[in-house]
């Protein structure tokens, strides 16, 4: 029977159906007519007041909607309108009932018809809308239970998506709150997260519909569901679905970065934007990525222009379109250039009047600044002596410098590199009066070029190996969006000379991580527990230059800031007389590539560095 009608409906036109639908709605009403004068409640008198109840009934439901919706997909909604359909039928028929018949209708029968044809008609849509949803569904051999974390908002308008597809079959929903634990959402019981432990063998899938979790409650569940072989699934929030082209009913699988991330925009202080408004501000190394989420977060503050300057021509032309769609900016203006020529740079900042600096341009992969040392020290150092000397010459109200965590106690070529750069900018604002120069050190950020997390992906993607260079490497991990706006904030802070750190949270093991990595995308590392695992994990040894742990501090000496995030490192500096003979002698020395001569400048400005 009900292949029968599957069949009639894949066949049957639109005309049909709705031609259907009206007959349907016919009978309704005549059934309530039939019942309700059989209890006394009489609307029509006779044979004529009833064809003419019926007529306006149609009427009425055709020209206000009624049959143009899609019966499978009918909600609440639609069901409050089909009562307002009813009562607008209703006091239509009373009137002209009135007009031909001289009766006068009793509002009460009127509220008792409204609430019987409104009662049947929604029930029989309901059955209609379930009965096509079961008959347009293949045939299911095993569905797959799932647990919805999260019941609130997200997860209810998700469980309604699920309940569209018979694949799935909803078990609970989970939820921190103790006060909805023990109730019901249709009809699916909200248990606490002990649920999952208990009901794990029986689950196939996890759906995240909650924000509101640490990231080591994220841990713990991750953990759970991989003994289990639970896939775990984060359903997008709202804000991420118009530029990334999500569907909210298509959840993604969890990602590295909901794990390591903090929630960076609940830290204390939002962005103020009294620095950046109506400022013109230049980033360098724009294309990067850290430069590139720079850029986005200062249009969002409004200023006066944003000037981007990148070498890299195709990744510059990619920034510029992405920023000009994304925020319909008007005010960008790119220039593809090499910031070691000082001419260059003066021609831009005189040109444009440029307020704010942020330099984030700098050769910063490790392994192959150590296997080219003189173009990296030459590119990391003397671009940021340029930028100085013309941000020096045009009064530019502030700079800022994108150091890194490597220029501490550094062991290769592009830390000590960044640490010189670091000197360069302490030198600089001794003597500054117009001009408030200011320095950022932090870690690696998730996703960023020179991640590991990119690498791990790719390498999980080709079915393996993953190569981690040691079983004991830690780093610390921060998102690019949370690094950006922390940047951002120093400039409130600084007032000359400032060396900020930011706090880079928890330090992570790099081979958990690549476990970690492993799980998400749904395989098992292969090692000598588990030998028919999926991927397997590759020690090769650390590389040249490459420490177990990075370091913020030379000295250990730190200061709190007005944010919790950002505090200010106290460190040695020098002056610029004593440095600037050094700088002139290192530029010849890397012109007529002396390495030896290169290296030997470099420790003595550098003693800390490790120079194997």
């Amino acid at each position: 029977m009900i292949s029968l009608l599957n069949n009639f409906l894949k066949k049957s036109s639109l005309i049909t159906r709705r031609i259907i639908l009206i007959n349907i709605d016919i009978a309704i009403v005549l059934i309530s007519n039939y019942i309700l004068n059989n209890h006394s409640i009489k609307l029509t008198q006779n044979i004529q007041s009833v064809v003419i109840l019926i007529l306006i009934f149609i009427f009425t439901y055709f020209f206000t909607g009624q049959y143009r919706g899609i019966t499978k997909y009918e909600g609440d909604k639609s069901h409050y309108k089909i009562s307002i359909r009813i009562i607008l039928s209703l006091l239509i028929f009373s009137f002209i009932s009135k007009l031909l018949f001289s009766s006068n209708v009793n509002f009460k029968i009127l509220f008792i018809y409204w609430a019987s044809i409104s009662s049947i008609t929604v029930l029989t849509k309901i059955l209609l809308r379930d009965l096509l949803i079961y008959i347009n569904q293949p045939k299911i051999v095993q569905r797959m239970n799932c647990l919805i974390y999260g019941a609130d908002t997200k997860g209810i308008q998700f469980s309604k998506f699920l309940d569209l597809d018979l694949n799935y079959n909803i078990i609970s929903f989970i939820d921190n709150d103790e006060k909805l634990w023990g109730r019901r959402i249709n009809d699916i019981k909200i248990n606490s997260p002990k649920f999952l432990v208990k009901q794990s063998t029986k689950i196939n899938y996890l759906f995240l519909a909650t924000e509101n979790l640490s990231k080591d409650a994220r841990k713990e569940i991750l953990n759970i569901c991989n003994k289990n072989d639970i896939r775990v699934m984060k359903i997008p929030d709202i804000k991420e679905l118009p530029k990334n082209n999500l569907m909210f009913n298509n959840p993604r699988p969890i990602q590295i970065e909901d794990l390591l991330g903090r929630e960076v925009t609940s830290i204390e202080n939002k962005l103020k934007s009294s620095q950046i408004k109506n400022s013109v501000v230049c980033v360098t190394g724009a294309a990067g990525s850290i430069g590139s989420e720079l850029c986005k977060q200062i249009l969002l503050l409004k200023p006066l222009s944003l000037i981007i300057i990148d070498n890299c021509e195709h990744k510059l032309f990619d920034l510029k379109n992405s920023l000009e769609n994304e925020l319909n900016s008007t005010s960008l203006i790119a220039f593809l250039g090499d910031l070691t020529r000082q001419n260059f740079i003066e021609k831009v900042f005189s040109d444009h009047k440029v307020d704010i600096v942020f330099h984030a341009a700098a050769y910063k992969h490790v392994p192959l600044v150590e296997q080219n040392p003189l173009e990296g020290v030459y590119n990391n150092v003397f671009s940021t002596l340029s930028i100085c000397r013309v941000v020096k010459k045009e009064k530019v109200k502030q700079f800022v410098l994108i150091s890194s965590d490597k220029a501490v106690r550094p062991t290769n070529i592009m830390g000590v590199s960044k640490r010189l750069a670091e000197l360069i900018i302490q030198s600089y604002a001794k003597e500054s009066k117009d001009t408030i120069f200011s320095m950022v050190r932090f870690g690696n950020v998730l996703g960023s070029s020179g991640s590991v997390v990119p690498t791990f992906k790719r390498q999980i993607k080709k079915g393996g190996p993953i190569t981690v260079t040691h079983p004991d490497v830690i780093r610390y991990f921060m998102t690019i969006k949370e690094a950006a706006q922390l940047v951002i904030e120093s400039i409130e802070l600084a007032e000359g000379g400032d060396l900020f750190l930011l706090d880079m949270g928890d330090p992570i093991s790099i081979y958990e991580l690549a476990n970690q990595m492993i799980y998400l995308s749904g395989l098992k590392p292969k090692n000598k527990d588990n030998p028919n695992g999926d991927i397997e994990i590759k020690f090769t040894g650390l590389r040249p230059g490459e420490k177990l742990y990075e370091e913020l501090l030379i000295n250990a000496k730190s200061l709190s800031t007005e944010n919790r995030y950002i505090f200010k490192a106290i460190e040695y500096s020098y002056d610029k007389k004593f440095l600037m003979p050094f700088l002139i002698d290192l530029k010849e020395k890397i012109n007529s590539n002396k390495i030896n001569d290169v290296y030997k400048i470099l420790k003595k400005l550098v003693p800390e560095w490790k120079n194997n």
